[in-house]
Order: structure tokens, then C-alpha cells, then sequence
């Protein structure tokens, strides 16, 4: 059974804001970590390979005009641009390019994948992306996050201002300054990437420094009552990867399931909840690796035995298992479900076993369907009731 602990003072207040704290950040280690490992031996060696089998694709002549469109309004963001150059200095360094980097093309071809066939990448194999419902025929689905139908609510969105009659996007210090203010966001790390460009620069970069979440969103809940960093929304940068991964055979090994945690979440696109939930519906479909991730329980993050095991990546495979294993058993990575009292006033929380309760909370937490209807309809930051009658359910 858990363990109540009831805020009634400003330190109790400023110990849960420690915890969660400790929390963002171990899990952004973590996925530092695995990307360390997608940086070395046979696992960048295969994606550098899959990453130069698109190129082709990309730089065909007769996709000359949406190659141009796209990459002169993404490139900016794009840490391959800021590292490496343009598109033709980027295809001669395809041997140096870094996991990252290769992310970037992914999405890249990804995104031209995307305008050429009028429909997502994910849906043309009928992966679930941001609308959060499976579309068998592969077809696509047109809804949005507050269709009725869908299993989540929310979204996200670009703020802006005006200036002189004119809509213009905000600073990244004024959309910093606003992500705190709506998120309560406890470090300020988790809002960009910070990358050193070829000038000497330094540049922010990432989904998460340009996009706030509606208020609403049930991926925000989420977000409060775990105590976890709110990020851009469900990921369908994830997707995109897992669309790449069929097309270019990385889906062999199930190892790559992780790629998407390992590249996106580091870049500070998506936190590892939002990839985490793509991975999960998704379990089943296309080139889905089986992962079944329950929040805070890293090693249900470890792809399932779907497919075929490629030697040469062992040592990797047990080095993600270590890194999850590890970064689960942290102290930093409580089992915790926060409720409020107000916008931004936790009023205390739930504090579970990692051990004792793990089968309970395994099953209370898996990142699936049951869990985003749950708190779909819940306040924006939830209450005692809503949280605990979500514990009774499973104790």
C-alpha cells in the first residue's frame, strides 16, 4: 500500500519540488546514457548506414522543390545543420555523424516522406500518432486531440506576439519564462538543448524550446501527477523513427527501439514520457519492438524479443539493460502520484514501493489506452479525489 505524505508547510512544498526535480533530471540522464550507446560500435555503424541509404531519397531531383521547402524552414533547428553544414558538406561526413545528427535526418526524410504522400509517416503503416487511435487501414485518421473519439485531449502550440500590428513568435526567454509559469517547471535545463554551432555559437534547439502544451492536455496531467518535465505532447517524431526503422531494416533487431529514446529525448523534442507513450500504443503494429512501459519502470522499456537477435549488438543490448536497470533503481527515481489543491500547489502525494508495490503499480501506471482515458477528464492539475480514486482501483 502506498504511503501518504500531506503537505502542510512550505518546506514539505519545497521537499516534493526537490523530488520531482531529481526525477526530470535522472531520466534525462538516462537518456543521455542510452545515446552514449548509440554513439558507439555496431549500433551507429548500422544507423549511419540506414541514414546514408535515405539520402538518395532526399536528394533526388524530382523532390528538388520539397527538399528546399523543408529544409530552409527546419534546418535551423536542426543540430546536424548547426554541427555539420549544409545538406551537401552533411552527405560527405555521413561516416562522423553522430546518433543525433542521424535523427535529424531521419525526421528530415521523414518530413519529405510526409509532403510528397499527402499523409504522416506513421499513419501510412497505420502506427497511432498524436490523435492517439489505431487506424487499421493504414489510411490515416483525421481527428484531433479534442475529438471525442480520440483517448487523450490537448495538444500543443506555438505561442506568439504581436508587435506592430505583427504576430511574431516568441524569444526563446519568453517562451522559457511562460513554460514555467504554466508548468511549474523546476529546472530549466529540460527546456532546450543548449548546442555550440560551427560559428562558436551557442544556439537553443529542440521541440520543447519552442512549444507549450494546451492546459488541458492529458499528457500534461500526467506530467503533474508523476512529478515528471512537461515536454511538446505525444511524440510523433517517434513515429516518424519507428516509419524509418521498417523502411530501412534497422526494425531486425529489436534493440533499435530504442533509438527513438536515445535520440529525441536527449535533443529535449519530446521528454521520455511522450516517446514512451508512441512506443507503447504501438506495440503491436508495423515495426513496433513490443514495448509495454510502465512510468519509472525503466527495464519495461527494454524492447521485446519480437524479432531476431543480431550478435553483434549484445554488448549494447546489455548495456541498455544495465543503463535502465540502473537509472530504475536510482533513489532520485521515486514511484510517486502527486495531487493538487490548486493550479501550481501540490497538496501532497503518494509514495509507492519500488519493490513491494511494483506489481500494482506496473499495472496502475502501463502507458497504454486505460491510463490516458483515466485522467483525460480529470482537472488540469488534479485533485486528491481524482488521484486517489485511480489508486483504489488497483489497491
Amino acid at each position: 500500500m502506498p504511503k501518504e505524505i500531506i503537505v502542510k508547510s512550505s518546506a514539505e512544498a519545497q521537499d516534493l519540488a526537490w523530488w520531482r526535480k531529481q526525477k526530470q533530471l535522472n531520466e534525462q540522464e538516462m537518456a543521455k546514457a542510452l545515446a552514449a550507446t548509440f554513439n558507439n560500435g555496431a549500433l551507429i555503424g548500422s544507423l549511419r548506414e540506414a541514414t546514408q541509404k535515405a539520402m538518395p531519397y532526399i536528394s533526388d531531383p524530382s523532390r528538388a522543390k520539397l527538399f528546399t521547402k523543408i529544409w530552409n524552414t527546419e534546418k535551423h533547428g536542426y543540430r546536424v545543420f548547426l554541427e555539420v553544414g549544409e545538406w551537401e558538406q552533411i552527405k560527405k561526413s555521413v561516416n562522423s555523424l553522430s546518433a543525433e545528427h542521424c535523427s535529424n535526418i531521419i525526421r528530415l526524410y521523414c518530413a519529405i516522406v510526409e509532403e510528397e504522400k499527402g499523409q504522416g509517416a506513421g499513419d501510412m503503416m497505420g502506427l497511432r500518432r498524436d490523435f492517439g487511435r489505431f487506424d487499421p487501414t493504414g489510411k490515416g485518421v483525421k481527428a484531433t486531440g479534442d475529438d471525442e473519439k480520440v483517448i487523450w485531449k490537448g495538444g500543443r502550440q506555438r505561442e506568439s506576439k504581436v508587435v506592430d500590428g505583427k504576430k511574431q513568435p516568441l524569444t526563446f526567454e519568453e517562451t522559457q519564462d511562460l513554460r514555467r509559469k504554466t508548468y511549474d517547471m523546476t529546472d530549466s535545463s529540460l527546456l532546450g538543448l543548449l548546442v555550440k554551432t560551427r560559428s562558436g555559437e551557442l544556439k537553443r534547439v529542440g521541440g520543447m524550446a519552442s512549444n507549450v502544451m494546451k492546459n488541458d492536455s492529458t499528457v500534461l496531467k500526467l506530467d503533474r501527477v508523476f512529478g515528471l518535465a512537461a515536454g511538446a505532447d505525444i511524440s510523433g517524431t517517434t513515429t516518424d523513427t519507428l516509419h524509418f526503422m521498417n523502411d530501412f531494416s534497422l526494425a531486425l533487431d529489436p534493440i533499435f527501439g530504442l533509438l527513438p529514446i536515445a535520440t529525441i529525448v536527449p535533443e529535449c523534442h519530446h521528454t521520455l514520457l511522450e516517446v514512451a507513450l508512441s512506443l507503447s500504443l504501438n506495440r503491436k503494429v508495423g515495426a513496433a519492438t513490443g514495448i509495454d512501459y510502465s512510468v519509472g519502470l525503466y527495464t519495461t522499456l527494454m524492447p521485446k524479443e519480437r524479432t531476431r537477435r543480431i550478435a553483434a549488438f549484445n554488448g549494447a543490448r546489455n548495456s541498455c539493460n544495465n543503463i535502465l536497470k540502473n537509472f530504475e533503481e536510482a533513489k532520485a527515481n521515486r514511484l510517486m502520484m502527486i495531487y493538487y489543491k490548486g493550479p501550481g500547489l501540490p497538496g501532497g502525494c503518494f509514495l509507492f514501493d519500488k519493490t513491494q508495490d511494483r506489481e500494482v503499480w506496473s499495472l496502475m501506471c502501463s502507458a497504454d489506452d486505460n491510463l490516458l482515458q483515466a485522467f483525460r477528464g480529470a482537472s488540469s492539475w488534479p485533485t486528491y479525489d481524482e488521484v486517489k480514486g485511480r489508486i483504489n482501483l488497483y489497491t
